[in-house]
């Protein structure tokens, strides 16, 4: 069995030194963190017409990204490719594919072709009948973890492990309800589960999220499941909604246990710790691994959208990019999330994607233009061009913005007094303690919008420029940390937008922009031409980047680093080989 390098999904700077540090930092340049040169024109006037073929690089980029090869599923907006995993021992890429209920085995021995040469069904592998999707796939030391939901989504799922090598089910073990993501520690002795513990549709039944750490025995099978609950912080809803982490929904689901709903899950670079999105109620999990148990719920505060270089585009009825200050608090919402460190202290990296908890029997979801907005809680002086609560909810300003019923009646009058958004629309640095040292402001829309000015905030289950602008922009899912050289580098997924953005992390104060690459054709139509018609699923290219997997130079097939993409909406698996620029 090979051990996965550390450097992949858990970075490691401890080997450089303060004065590095500070040189590094001083090749930056004074202007590292302005957009002077990130996301210009690509020179030929490419206005969405398929992808270009140089994708932008920052001023400062020591890196660039190419795709190189890709494999399709042949489904369209159905899982065909949600999470991707590498082992480097057999040089292939293992896939979630909820489509099928299975794991996609993938050859990347030659990047530039990609086959498939299997797959675990998994309800077949493990003879279990509920069996439904796998939502995550993780590979270290010759082992497979899939996370797999059941049928009933508000029941019990697994955690199934695999070998590498023969790709025979070794063991299953009960987890909690939707098993949302799986993450080994470093030593392989244990798979974390994160168990969203969603309810159902009418919000009747309402699971308790949880974390499983599952114990392996020698041969990978697992040996035992401990469960990291919440509720020993029932009873302190108050004091935790104080400290800004939302508790809220209807009054029988209110205690914290109930109310929180684990996403994604990460373990710290000396496998003690791992940490946990919860992404609705906008914190974080710390979890203990030895003890199995949650220490601590770290809320994350908001964005304020009024501060310089935290604007966003907050209509889909503007005529295109439009990014502004607004007067909104932007709820951080992560998702993908990752850890590294420099020198002794660890670091945590959030994509600030954004989710609402809507269903039928109980939704937090509005719009501004639905609010009772309190008018003398806002200050117009300070919004341009607004004067009036009913500009401000005009359809072209904030009034199609979704916001939430749930936070903003400060003094429960009816009205509100604050609006809040979804999502941050960017990714954030923050230390273990769940402070903010970094967080990319409004860049992520900025580069998009000059790169792509015709196709800005693109949805990913059809063709509608600017749609996505009144929700959570291009939404930021996934990333992954990988170290090239002495630096570590941020690759961030759009799940709408797609593509890839890469940021160098090595000063976590002072991260800065090195690429965005995004392979989607904007001119083939989804709708009418892939969902409806008879193009191939991967006729607009990788569209929905849901994942994304750093290959280290020692693991790579080739000469170079590798990243790989999990596509949801396409289904395809891409392949980009990293390149250093001289």
């Amino acid at each position: 069995m090979v051990k996965k390098d550390v450097f992949g999904r858990r970075t490691v700077l401890s080997g450089l030194s303060a004065a590095a540090i500070a040189g590094i930092a001083g090749c930056m340049g004074a202007d590292a963190q302005s957009n002077d040169g990130a996301g210009q024109s690509d020179g030929d006037g490419n206005q969405g017409q398929g992808p270009p073929e140089n994708p932008e690089v920052g001023e400062h980029s020591t890196i660039r990204l190419e795709r190189v090869g890709g494999y399709s599923a042949g489904v369209y907006d159905d899982g065909g490719a949600e999470i991707v995993s590498y082992d480097s021992a057999t040089e292939q890429a293992f896939v979630a594919n909820s489509a099928a209920g299975a794991v996609d085995i993938l050859d990347i021995s030659d990047p530039a072709a990609p086959t498939k040469v299997d797959n675990i069904d998994i309800a077949a592998a493990t003879n279990w009948a509920e069996a439904a999707e796998v939502t995550s796939v993780d590979v270290q030391d010759g082992l497979i973890a899939a996370g797999v939901a059941n049928q009933t989504k508000t029941d019990d799922g697994r955690v199934v492990v695999a070998s590498t090598e023969t790709l025979e089910v070794v063991g299953s073990e009960t987890a909690g309800p939707l098993p949302d993501s799986v993450a080994f520690t470093p030593d392989s002795s244990a798979v974390l589960v994160a168990n969203e513990g969603e309810p159902d549709e009418a919000f009747e039944t309402v699971p308790e999220g949880s974390v499983s750490v599952v114990s392996l025995n020698d041969d990978g099978s697992p040996a035992e499941s401990r469960t990291a609950g919440f509720t020993e912080f029932n009873g302190q809803e108050d004091e935790l909604r104080e400290q800004g982490v939302r508790i809220f929904g209807p009054e029988d689901a209110l205690d914290v246990a109930s109310n929180v709903e684990p996403e994604t899950v990460t373990v710290g670079p000396d496998g003690s710790t791992a940490w946990v999105t919860l992404q609705e109620a906008n914190a974080f999990a710390v979890v203990d691994i030895e003890s199995a148990s949650v220490t601590e719920i770290q809320a994350l505060g908001y964005k304020d959208h009024m501060l310089p270089g935290n604007g966003f585009d907050a209509s889909d009825s503007d005529g295109g990019p439009n990014i502004r200050n607004w007067p909104t608090k932007g709820m951080y919402h992560p998702d993908g999330i990752d850890t590294y460190e420099v020198g002794e202290e660890t670091f945590v990296v959030s994509a600030n994607e954004g989710d609402a908890r809507d269903f039928d029997g109980y939704s937090e979801e509005t719009e501004v233009s639905e609010l009772d907005l309190d008018e003398e809680a806002f200050d117009f002086d300070q919004i341009a061009g607004i004067e009036t609560v009913e500009q401000l909810q005009a359809e072209n300003t904030l009034g199609e913005l979704e916001t939430t019923t749930a936070n903003g009646d400060i003094d429960g009058d009816g009205q509100h007094e604050e609006i809040y958004s979804y999502g941050a629309r960017s990714f954030s640095i923050w230390d273990d303690q769940g402070n903010l040292v970094f967080d990319s402001g409004d860049e992520f829309e900025r580069i998009t919008a000059e790169r792509y000015p015709d196709n800005f905030n693109n949805d990913n289950d059809e063709s509608d420029p600017d749609g996505r602008s009144d929700a959570k922009g291009p939404e930021p899912e996934g990333v992954s940390i990988g170290r090239i050289g002495d630096r570590a580098y941020a690759f961030i997924s759009f799940e709408r937008m797609s593509g890839v953005i890469v940021y160098d992390i090595t000063v976590p104060e002072s991260a800065t922009f090195v690429q965005y690459i995004n392979p989607r054709d904007f001119s083939v139509d989804i709708e009418s031409e892939i969902i409806e018609g008879n193009l191939p699923a991967d006729a607009a290219g990788d569209v929905g980047t849901e994942d994304v997997e750093f290959i280290p130079h020692s693991e790579s097939p080739v000469d170079t680093p590798l990243l790989l993409t999990a596509n949801e909406a396409s289904g395809t698996t891409g392949v980009f080989q990293i390149s250093l620029i001289e």
